[in-house]
């Protein structure tokens, strides 16, 4: 299926999968699914392949990714497990005052989930 995202987006979603990596990994690990990080990784390489140029000052363009159904319902899962997280320990750490940069981070975020449901409900 073609998800089509701003680069800016990808880019967003790449950064938050690889920090995430460790913790994925002990789950994929656990639950005897290590074809699922090899997934995961390839997911990254394809964000990581189609963020070029973003930062060549060519502007945000939106890119096309390829995915299976298996991958995009693997990006909706992480999303729903990152994005609530992330916005708890945001607002802790910053007594309730998220900066505008973690705010546009996550909004990308839930900006691609909300393109995958699209794609899934199509």
């Amino acid at each position: 299926m073609d998800l089509i995202i701003k680069q800016s987006h990808a880019a967003v979603l790449l950064l938050s999968m690889s920090m995430s990596r460790r913790n994925v990994k002990r789950t994929f690990k656990k639950a005897g699914n290590k074809h699922l990080l090899e997934q995961y990784d390839g997911i990254k390489s394809h964000l990581e392949q189609n963020i070029n140029g973003l930062s060549d000052g060519q502007g945000d363009k939106h890119c096309r990714l390829l995915l299976s159904v298996v991958e995009l319902e693997m990006i909706d899962a992480f999303t729903d497990w990152y994005v609530p997280k992330v916005r708890k320990v945001l607002k802790q750490a910053t007594n309730n005052k998220v900066s505008q940069i973690d705010q546009e981070q996550l909004q990308a975020l839930v900006d691609i989930k909300a393109e995958i449901e699209v794609l899934a409900y199509a």
